[in-house]
């Protein structure tokens, strides 16, 4: 919808504008059961935020709000760090667990995680947001772009840019009510929404309308 809204606003706003969202394999991103914190290299016994990107280094504000976090997260707290990482990233309670090619394995980190925290400030969609949810896990996301409009209510949050202090505020709300208030509204909403036949066909339904 955000996309949609930006494109109205261009040159492109004289014709009709419409958008179909991205889709998720809900085959390979799905909930799995039995997967342990410990499969990770993480402690089984502490609430565990799980970030994923391409590629982590110092040069991006995505980073330094990674490391502002991992300040301010509690003890019996950690984070599970997906992608490629600057080897002078280094924080006790962040566990790197470097790239993947694997989606089944990403399924199943996501699956052990409690919460995923999104640190882009642009994005027309999102894909890992909706991945994570698709595992049953929350999402804290930026009230920037297309992001907060993946995390409907009872799907996770979205804050102001940049403020660490809400994402913990965030994190500690869904601590205390517990993931599993969260799982299934997530799975619903990407059921619902990013669905890759519903949106296959959607598109193939707006090529049969401009031949008309």
């Amino acid at each position: 919808d955000w996309i949609a809204g930006e494109g109205e606003k261009s040159y492109l706003g004289k014709f009709p504008v419409k958008y179909v969202y991205n889709w998720i394999n809900t085959d390979t991103f799905r909930p799995y059961e039995g997967v342990k914190k410990s499969d990770f290299g993480l402690d089984d016994n502490k609430f565990t935020v799980i970030c994923a990107g391409a590629d982590w280094n110092l040069n991006n504000t995505k980073t330094n709000d990674l490391l502002a976090l991992a300040d301010k997260l509690d003890d019996n707290s950690q984070i599970l760090l997906v992608g490629r990482a600057d080897e002078k990233i280094n924080h006790p309670k962040i566990i790197k667990a470097g790239f993947t090619n694997d989606t089944e394995t990403l399924a199943k980190m996501y699956s052990a995680s409690d919460v995923y925290v999104h640190f882009s400030t642009a994005d027309t969609f999102g894909k890992v947001i909706a991945e994570a949810m698709a595992c049953g896990t929350p999402a804290v996301v930026y009230n920037v772009t297309a992001c907060p409009e993946l995390v409907a209510e009872g799907c996770g949050a979205a804050v102001e840019l940049h403020d660490i202090d809400g994402i913990i505020e965030k994190i500690n709300e869904i601590k205390l009510n517990g993931k599993e208030s969260y799982s299934l509204k997530c799975v619903e909403r990407v059921k619902n929404n990013f669905n890759y036949e519903k949106n296959v066909q959607q598109t193939i339904e707006i090529y049969k309308e401009l031949l008309k």
